[in-house]
Order: structure tokens, then sequence, then C-alpha cells
């Protein structure tokens, strides 16, 4: 029981992480200056989810404000410089999504699973009855868990 308590706590205290708004799935941001200069973002308009949209730098970003990514590669496809831009065999957002347990429900004792029933690829568990972490190896950075959340506390953080 202590054991637990104590990780709990080290759990709570560990340093936050920055937010971001991950590039698409196999997206080289090498190359990106090729985004820069783009006029018609054909990526943003095959986007069946509507969760592409381009950052201050005018590099395609994704959102995840109401829906997740499916990988279905329709936005590679839609680029006119897609063999530039995209690896098209990566099926990953180089993201994980992150669970502040500070505004989480469950964490506080309240029965929520709204994060773990939206994830396509069971990568959100629960220790114990109530914590919901998130299974790194598991996670494809899809986004699907953020919008569904009470809280608004799951966010994307880099995955290096």
């Amino acid at each position: 029981m202590r054991k637990g308590f104590l990780g709990a706590i080290g759990r709570l205290l560990q340093p936050t992480t920055t937010t971001v708004a991950p590039y698409l799935p196999g997206f080289r941001l090498e190359h990106s200056d090729l985004c820069r200069t783009c006029t018609d973002p054909l990526c943003q308009q095959a986007c069946k989810e509507g969760i592409i949209r381009r950052n201050d730098n005018g590099v395609p970003v994704l959102t995840f404000q109401e829906r997740g990514c499916t990988f279905c590669g329709e936005c590679a496809t839609a680029c006119p410089s897609a063999s530039s831009l995209f690896n098209l065999e990566v099926k990953q957002i180089d993201a994980i999504a992150n669970i502040d347990p500070f505004n989480c429900l469950a964490w506080h004792q309240t029965v929520c699973s709204s994060c773990r029933d939206r994830c396509l690829y069971e990568a959100i568990v629960f220790e114990g009855w109530r914590n919901p972490i998130i299974n790194i190896d598991r996670c494809t950075g899809c986004g699907w868990c953020i919008s569904p959340c009470p809280t608004q506390t799951i966010t994307m953080r880099s995955r290096s």
C-alpha cells in the first residue's frame, strides 16, 4: 500500500511536459520548406477528419480538438510533393498522449474512462481501479483520446 502511494506521489511530481501540435504521420520536417511555399494546401482539404491546420510557419500540423487521425494517408496522397515530404510507410505520429493527473477525474476518485474507451490501440491502461496511464509502446499519437476527455486534461507531447 505504501509503495503504491509513494509511486503515485512520484508521478504527480514529475515535471510538466510541453504540449505540441504534432506533424502529420511520416512527415519529413527537413523538407518542410515545400509546405511554406504551398498556396493550395491539398493535405488540409483531403483530410476526412478535418484535423490538419497550418502552424505559424506554414507547416501542416494536427489538431485533435474534435477528432483524431486514422492514418488513412489521404493527406500525403493529395500532396504534390508527397515523395519528398512523407514516408508513406509510417503509421505513427511523432508524439504521444500525456494525461495530467492533477486534472484527470479518474485520478481524483471519479469514475471516468472516456479516454480509454476511445483509444483505438488500447494504449490507455488503468493502474489499479482508477489511475489511467499511457502505454507508450502502444500509443500511436492518433489523438482520439483527447476530445472525449471531460476535463481536457490530455495533451500531446513529443515522443523524443
